[in-house]
């Protein structure tokens, strides 16, 4: 059943955005600065979601100012990157920059791509089409969590390399 698969991902989505969306953490803390922001750009087609839960095979996370990326190519971490997208658009606050960019593949064509913002008080993607903002979402709660263990990760690895490069 073609539906199916659909519900799962807007129960995961709905389910994981509901509550504690807005509350702080390690990236987002309490006391976020005073923001100007745009007009929000619409969340991304369910369609295009659906496709991508079913299909797709690779995500890249580029990192714009780190010395790491990270690639998925399990059908299982796709998935739950995919419910990392919440129901709820994101405003983009003037003064946020960009940590990177995600790119969703199926085979060998970027179906969707997305900066991803996160940094004190911007916690959210804005995807491109045709080289164009196009879409927003806030990133759920499980999406800051998997990202501050990824970089906090990432970094003691860094260091731990850069360690035995000095002994």
């Amino acid at each position: 059943m073609k539906l199916y698969p659909l519900l799962i991902i807007c129960a995961i989505v709905i389910g994981s955005s509901c509550s504690k969306e807005n509350k702080p953490n390690q990236a987002a803390t309490s006391t976020a600065p005073e923001v100007t922001t745009s007009e929000a750009l619409p969340l991304p087609p369910v369609e295009t979601l659906q496709y991508l839960y079913e299909a797709c095979t690779h995500i890249d996370y580029v990192f714009y100012n780190d010395p790491f990326s990270m690639s998925l190519d399990d059908k299982g971490s796709i998935q739950r990157t995919l419910s990392h997208i919440s129901t709820s658009v994101a405003p983009e606050p003037s003064n946020c920059k960009p940590k990177g960019r995600i790119f969703f593949d199926v085979g060998l064509e970027t179906v969707l791509e997305a900066d991803f913002y996160f940094s004190t008080g911007c916690v959210y993607f804005i995807f491109y089409e045709d080289g164009q903002k196009k879409y927003s979402s806030y990133m759920t709660p499980e999406a800051v969590q998997y990202m501050n263990n990824y970089i906090s990760q990432a970094n003691a690895q860094r260091q731990k390399l850069m360690q035995n490069q000095g002994n």
